[in-house]
């Protein structure tokens, strides 16, 4: 597998406000040049966050696998910021530079990357998902399923097995120890068959963990203080997509490869109080992901000739606003609101890619409710519980819990979600099951990582 430059170097985000557009390159200076140049009477400001966002990103960086903050060594504690802004809020910490309207929405450009409005979103976690996006942004070659397609490989390569279209429907616990999982068959539109059961001594659970911890394990195996503490997670919001394929050829057209986010105004906080509420419609703001941009080698995304895009809002899940509920079917409702938000998204996007309602060759929609009940994600999202103060870093869960040979992986955990973060959670599972350092782990694992080739 081999990755490439996923973003235009010199726009890997595009900035679209109604009167203005800022593009965001790769690098921390280059950024910081451009946030100077777009708004010169504000350059403390910008000095003091980036400088921030560099000291936090760092001192999560010089964490020895995610220890707890007390053995922390002093330089960290003090240099780093960690513990003077454990619980700053990313709104918070903003308000203390006093940036205009303008300059705060764009700070805040990648806080839908956590589906948070900046008040509730932690500043530590967004200074690592700044410093991670500056350093470049990549992409795997042949999309997501090359990864998949590799793990698969090596899991087969070494005698285990990988099950399809099959859902665990418990986790079996004998005297406080893991004991294996009951499987069944996954498909909604069959008759269910009946379960079996797979016998091992360790599971690691990478799904949702309120139905980890709430569903699929007894309440016998859980302590009442931790089922409390799994009911109050906070979830993030879910998201609403738009997937794509137009009857042109955006990158013969010259449109750079760069992720596009179309904004309305500069109070995400209004934004993010609609979605919550479910109100998106009337001031929805938008992300384009361009597939094919990224990957134009896979014909898997679309034709020759043809571009694979999504389109992509924050929303709610609350079912009385999208008139679905649990075992139910689509529903007038349902359908129309659908069709509303979709309509709401290609409108929007027709400021970055005039005419695209007429290009459209193929579309399908993901909406909270479809993820709530396909991917049994709590809350239909796919981004975990929310990255607020008190769910961030070192107070997410961590790959160890109190039941003997039951381990966590997945977005819920202090590795995050997205697709960094979730790989780094398995590996974080792995050291765990097995004893060994994540470093020395790594290290054995670095020749077949010799494979992978980054190309700048």
């Amino acid at each position: 597998m081999t990755l490439e430059l996923g973003l235009d170097p010199d726009a890997m985000f595009t900035l679209e406000f109604p009167d203005m557009t800022f593009s965001v390159p790769k690098g921390v200076e280059a950024f910081r040049e451009r946030l100077h140049a777009a708004f010169p009477e504000e350059r403390k400001a910008v000095d003091a966050f980036l400088t921030t966002v560099g000291d936090l990103a760092a001192g999560v960086d010089a964490i020895p696998d995610r220890l707890a903050l007390r053995q922390l060594p002093d330089t960290v504690w003090h240099t780093r910021g960690l513990v003077r802004h454990a619980r700053s809020t990313l709104g918070g910490y903003l308000d203390t530079l006093h940036p205009s309207p303008r300059l705060r929405a764009v700070l805040c450009w990648l806080n839908g990357t956590c589906a948070l409005p900046p008040s509730r979103l932690s500043l530590i976690t967004y200074a690592r998902v700044v410093s991670g996006y500056l350093q470049g942004s990549y992409y795997p070659c042949g999309g997501g399923s090359a990864i998949t397609q590799e793990l698969a490989r090596v899991i087969r390569e070494h005698g285990g097995e990988v099950e399809l279209g099959t859902e665990v429907s418990s986790i079996l616990v004998n005297d406080g120890a893991v004991r294996g999982v009951r499987v069944r068959p996954a498909s909604l539109d069959v008759a269910p068959e009946p379960a079996r059961d797979i016998l091992a001594p360790v599971v690691v659970s990478a799904m949702d963990i309120k139905r980890t911890f709430l569903d699929l394990l007894p309440a016998s195996a859980v302590s009442p203080t931790l089922l409390r503490r799994v009911r109050g997670y906070e979830m993030a919001l879910p998201l609403f997509v738009v997937y794509l394929v137009l009857d042109r050829d955006l990158r013969a057209e010259g449109h750079p490869n760069t992720t596009t986010m179309l904004f309305e105004g500069d109070d995400l906080e209004a934004m993010y109080a609609d979605a919550a509420a479910g109100e998106t419609l009337p001031g929805v703001g938008a992300s384009v992901i361009y597939a094919s941009l990224a990957d134009p080698d896979n014909p898997r995304l679309c034709r020759p000739g043809q571009t694979n895009l999504q389109l992509m809002t924050v929303d709610t899940a609350r079912h009385d606003v999208w008139g679905a509920f649990p075992g139910g079917g689509r529903t007038r409702r349902y359908e129309a609101r659908t069709q509303q938000l979709r309509d709401r998204l290609v409108s929007l996007a027709d400021r970055d890619i005039p005419g695209i309602a007429a290009s459209i060759a193929f579309e399908t929609t993901a909406t909270p409710i479809a993820e709530e009940r396909y991917m049994r994600c709590s809350g239909g999202t796919s981004y975990g519980i929310a990255a607020t103060p008190r769910q961030s870093m070192l107070g997410r869960p961590g790959p160890k819990t109190p039941i003997s040979g039951l381990f966590l992986a997945g977005a819920s955990t202090r590795t995050a979600h997205g697709l960094v973060g979730t790989l780094n959670g398995g590996v974080a599972a792995a050291a765990a099951v097995t004893g060994v350092p994540v470093a020395e782990l790594l290290a054995t694992t670095s020749r077949a990582a010799a494979s992978v080739h980054p190309v700048a």
